[in-house]
């Protein structure tokens, strides 16, 4: 047996004899890292592959690309798999790291926990309810190696989540109520010594609940709350600090939530051991570090994993032409893949799921993509993109594609979307997105695609909410949303969702040619301009929303979400914004008035309606001030109960006008809209398709034809 040195300097010359021709190392469960890599005496690990190309690529230029093969098996990951731009790759010989064809190859976070008995302790099984009992499971982490048992919820710069995963499904930590169910605030008392100060919601350090369902529970010194203490969109976990039984006081530890507490919102305990009283509930003891478990299945037929790990499962720090392929991600405290930088780095094929933090996170470079990946039961984000630069508008062309995103933001309920655009020029085009509790996409930035995707049960838990979401900034414009179908898509509450949402002051969205469905609202605005809205189909929903936000403070220096400071951080009366977007030469003149006429940069102005089909309650609302002249609205197909509610000059008193109404008829006619009754000529809308008739007369108002074949997800390599 050869010295492990003299081992690594063999095969250091085997390399360099190699590199004009040899393109393949091979990696196995059961391989050995002093291995030379090869089919019949693999690797070990992905670093002992890492290392061979390495020194590969010292040996000489790579002629042509290396593939790594890993074989079908579990890699428990301890640590991060890192790559450098050391481990680059060309466009002509680019670094591969992939599954072998056929093998499940799965990268896992955690432990497997398969040591499980029933419960016998009398004082656990008497907290218990009765029907529960002889279901219950318990296994001691701590025999089993386990460290660190994670938190409740995770803490800024502190502890992580932990969680319990069965057959790739989160199961939930015991709470009460079961399920869906919520509890409401009863009252927000307020006497005492303020805890906590918001403008509209004061609050003195607690709030209070009804019943008297917490009296059965034991132990209070490790129950938390979760829920929406203000708005049905934002939303927060708490220790509790204190519960007073006698009062029916809860007392959340700091920090607070930040828009205060509400009488009749929505919230419910957890980690609470007396409430483990159905399938699929878990509890775990931090004192003992005993699980109790009632598994959703036949305990035998139930694989569960307890995540550990706390840092990316694997991170490329500035590569170049790295692809991973083929790879199931998964059970971890954090993230799957980080890619910092660098340039035509791919994530694809691969299945990445029950993951604590965002999925794949891309922190700027160029040309750097996920593709045709699953990525479900995700804590926060399926994969966020940043890139570009907004001082110069220079794009990075990131991208997300062909991938099936759902149930994300199962532990972080609100902004935390499949996908978030950051910065110049990303894409996403051809995606599944479905099943979330809030947004679908979030954007922030100049000149990014959505195009060709499907989305559907997006914000079932909130409202106010947009499917697509983007707010604060007046300069993020030049976007574009094209040939996506929306369809089944209701929040919660009163303000339901809002299928596009620019929020207050974004506008410079160009929306052509998508397809909405059984919806509450195909779009809303509060004071955004420069809105193209054209050649879509709207079906039993209402349609579009153009609001005024009459606090002028936020219009003006020194608002509290910094929209005019913003401005002037760009340069946007200059170029390249001010000729890349007209629309900001307006803002510009707007912002040199003063006296009465500061309100002009309130007003949602420089935006256009045409060509769209639309057949549903409302059509158009407006609210305050907007009238035809800041929303023009020409040569629509309109077969809607309502046409307009709010003022045809935007100084009248708001009303409904409705179909047949001959004053709404009169106005909307001369500018060649055509309002009918009835359905406007789809094909058969009843089965779902949507496609117009050779007669509709939508073809005479200039309609183009949608492609709607080829929306959605596609059968590619990535995607067979």
């Amino acid at each position: 047996m050869k010295p492990l040195t003299t081992q690594l300097i063999l095969a250091g010359l085997a390399l360099a004899s190699q590199a004009a021709c040899a393109t393949d190392f091979y990696v196995a469960t059961d391989g050995k890292d002093t291995n030379p890599g090869t089919a019949s005496a693999p690797f070990a690990t992905p670093e002992g592959a890492r290392d061979a190309v390495r020194a590969l690529k010292k040996a000489g230029p790579l002629t042509q690309g290396v593939t790594v093969w890993l074989g079908g098996g579990v890699y428990t990951r301890g640590k991060t798999f890192q790559l450098t731009a050391d481990d680059s790759g060309t466009a002509d010989a680019p670094i591969v790291y992939r599954s072998q064809a056929g093998k499940d190859v799965r990268l896992l976070g955690g432990k497997v926990l398969t040591e499980w008995m029933p419960v016998t302790d009398p004082a656990v099984l008497a907290r218990i309810d009765p029907a529960a009992r002889g279901h219950l499971l318990q296994t001691d982490l701590k025999k089993l190696g386990v460290r660190d048992l994670g938190a409740v919820a995770s803490v800024p710069g502190g502890a992580l989540r932990a969680e319990l995963f069965c057959n790739h499904n989160y199961l939930t930590l015991a709470r009460y109520p079961n399920g869906d169910e919520w509890l409401q605030i009863a009252d927000v008392p307020q006497q005492g010594e303020k805890a906590f100060t918001n403008v509209e919601l004061p609050h003195y350090g607690r709030f209070t609940y009804g019943g008297d369902r917490p009296s059965r529970w034991k132990d209070l010194s490790d129950i938390w709350v979760h829920g929406y203490w203000a708005y049905d969109w934002s939303e927060q976990y708490h220790h509790v600090q204190k519960l007073d039984l006698a009062t029916k006081e809860i007392w959340p530890q700091a920090p607070y939530h930040g828009f205060g507490y509400k009488k009749g919102q929505r919230f419910y305990f957890l980690n609470v051991l007396e409430e483990l009283d159905q399938a699929g509930e878990w509890y775990l003891d931090r004192n003992t570090g005993i699980l109790y478990c009632w598994p959703p299945c036949e305990v035998a037929k139930a694989e569960i994993i307890f995540p550990e790990l706390q840092v990316p499962m694997i991170q490329l720090d500035n590569t170049q032409n790295v692809e991973l392929r083929g790879l199931t991600c998964e059970a971890s405290r954090a993230g799957a893949v980080v890619i910092n930088g660098g340039s035509h780095n791919t994530v694809a094929a691969c299945t990445l799921r029950n993951l604590g933090t965002t999925a794949v996170d891309i922190r700027g470079g160029t040309d750097n993509g996920v593709r045709g990946c699953n990525i479900y039961q995700v804590a926060a984000m399926g994969v966020n993109v940043e890139g570009g630069d907004r001082k110069t508008l220079v794009p990075a062309r990131n991208y997300v594609e062909n991938c099936d995103i759902h149930h994300f933001a199962r532990v972080e309920k609100t902004y935390k979307p499949a996908i978030r655009l950051n910065g110049v020029g990303n894409r996403i085009s051809h995606c599944f997105i479905h099943d979330a509790p809030h947004m679908g996409i979030g954007y922030d930035g100049n000149d990014h695609i959505i195009e060709y995707s499907e989305f559907t049960r997006i914000a079932q838990e909130t409202g106010d909410v947009g499917t697509i979401y983007t707010m604060v900034d007046w300069t993020y414009l030049g976007n574009i949303i094209r040939y996506n179908y929306f369809h089944d898509i209701h929040g919660p509450g009163n303000l339901g969702s809002f299928t596009i949402y620019p929020d207050l002051p974004v506008g410079g969205i160009h929306l052509y040619g998508n397809v909405f469905s059984n919806v509450d609202w195909v779009f809303h605005t509060n004071s955004g301009r420069g809105m193209v809205i054209e050649n879509n189909i709207f079906v039993k929903c209402n349609g579009l929303s153009f609001q005024v936000w009459t606090d002028p403070k936020k219009f003006d220096v020194g608002g509290d979400w910094g929209m005019v400071e913003r401005l002037k951080e760009v340069g946007y009366d200059r170029p390249p914004y001010s000729t890349r977007y007209p629309v900001l030469r307006q803002l510009a003149e707007d912002f040199r008035m003063t006296g009465d006429k500061v309100g002009e940069r309130q007003l949602p102005k420089e935006n256009l309606v045409r060509c769209n089909v639309s057949w549903g309650s409302t059509f158009l609302r407006f609210y305050g001030p907007v009238s035809p002249e800041h929303v023009k609205v020409v040569s629509n197909l309109i077969s809607n109960d309502v046409i307009l509610s709010g003022s045809l000059d935007g100084k009248s008193k708001a009303q409904e006008y409705r179909n047949g109404d001959p004053v709404v008829m009169a106005d909307f006619s001369k500018r060649n809209n055509v309002i009918m009754q009835g359905d406007p000529g789809f094909v058969d809308a009843t089965a779902g398709n949507l496609e117009l008739k050779p007669d509709c007369p939508a073809w005479k108002l200039g309609f183009k034809k949608i492609p709607f074949k080829e929306i959605g997800l596609r059968h590619t390599v990535d995607r067979p």
